[in-house]
């Protein structure tokens, strides 16, 4: 599935629509991408009835310049069942899900795993939804589809165990789970850790590297969640503008702060404040957010000059926020840097700042945003 590489704008997307269908017509097929780009535009900021009109007739389209059969559905099916899946419409999602499950069937041979990712997409939508019955079923598919394509010991292969660990886990099934998560770590041995993730697929095989980690530890909870994540790349790599992914970024890139995996934390962070700044523009509060995490994570490390200048960043986005904690927040952070670079009149003066505001604050008074 292609990528949409370009930040969206409503009002750019339904000109160079209206525009086209001018031009064209209104069921020319050369429609398609640009009622993708406006959907996406729209569901970015939250407006799924337009973003769903959208992609309900990109796929009307493709129909009828294509047929009813056309792999072409196949994407256009997929960006309906993801915005499904958002709204958390499981079953208007498992409904277009099975359908592109069906097109994909037809495929010639080597379109077969196309079919396993369909199967996956459903699974992890059965998976979401509590059908683990379903889910096992589909995952299962899938393993013989990767192991009879691309050979037992594919990394593929081994998502599929992991997923597979899970599901018995949650049915209490523990010898299959402990089963398929054995066979799992074989195939994963040796398998290096990654430390610089610079694409979306990195950060999806790191998630990958610490689910397992958890799941030995019986956190089971946890090692769900970093799995779910690790299977959300694809759909972050279609959609990389969307808020959604530079929110779950940042709280992975939390994740592994926490875990004292701080070259993952910080090529994530960057990657998070990067689509913030894109999307959101550069005075928005979650840029400080994201800001201020990073400059944490740099201070801790003694980049000092690095850490300064978010710092700075972010208490020139805080100054104007409407949460007086967090601006007192990073006033302390900054102010103890400057105590390491001993700049310590300054520093004074911050840590002076920041209690009269935390002093002064009355919660009844301001809303948290």
């Amino acid at each position: 599935m292609q990528a949409l590489d370009k930040n969206p704008n409503e009002e750019e997307c339904k000109k160079a629509l209206q525009d086209a269908e001018t031009r064209l017509g209104v069921d020319d097929a050369q429609l398609v991408p640009l009622l993708d780009q406006l959907a996406y535009a729209y569901h970015s900021t939250g407006k799924y009835v337009e973003a769903e009109d959208c992609y309900s007739r990109a796929i009307s389209i493709t129909e009828k310049k294509e047929g009813a059969k056309s792999p072409l559905l196949v994407p256009r099916l997929h960006n309906l069942a993801v915005l499904y899946r958002i709204q958390e419409k499981f079953k208007e999602a498992e409904q277009v899900y099975i359908r592109t499950i069906l097109l994909t069937e037809k495929f010639p041979p080597e379109g077969i795993l196309d079919l396993a990712t369909q199967k996956n997409f459903l699974a992890g939508l059965y998976f979401a939804w509590g059908r683990l019955p379903d889910a096992e079923i589909l995952v299962k598919d899938s393993l013989e589809i990767y192991k009879k394509s691309l050979g037992a010991d594919h990394e593929y292969a081994a998502f599929c165990l992991m997923g597979l660990s899970l599901i018995y886990k949650q049915q209490g099934k523990e010898d299959e789970a402990n089963r398929c998560f054995t066979e799992c770590e074989r195939q994963m041995k040796g398998a290096a850790r990654l430390e610089y993730l610079e694409s979306f697929q990195d950060i999806s095989h790191s998630l990958f590297f610490l689910s397992r980690q958890h799941y030995r530890q019986g956190r089971l909870d946890d090692a769900q969640i970093l799995f779910r994540y690790a299977l959300l790349s694809e759909t972050w790599e279609l959609w990389p503008y969307h808020p959604f992914v530079s929110q779950s970024l940042h709280l992975l890139a939390d994740l592994y702060a926490a875990q004292g995996m701080f070259g993952e934390a910080e090529h994530i962070y960057k990657k998070a404040l990067a689509l913030r700044q894109s999307v959101l523009g550069d005075q928005h509060p979650t840029v400080a957010t994201t800001a201020h995490s990073l400059a944490k994570l740099l201070h801790r490390e003694r980049r000092l000059d690095e850490a300064e200048n978010l710092y700075k960043l972010s208490l020139s986005i805080r100054r104007h926020s409407s949460y007086p904690p967090l601006l007192a927040q990073t006033l302390t952070a900054y102010a103890e840097l400057l105590k390491e670079k001993r700049e310590s009149e300054q520093a004074k003066q911050l840590e002076d700042e920041a209690k009269r505001i935390l002093d002064s604050y009355s919660p009844a008074a301001h809303d948290r945003t």
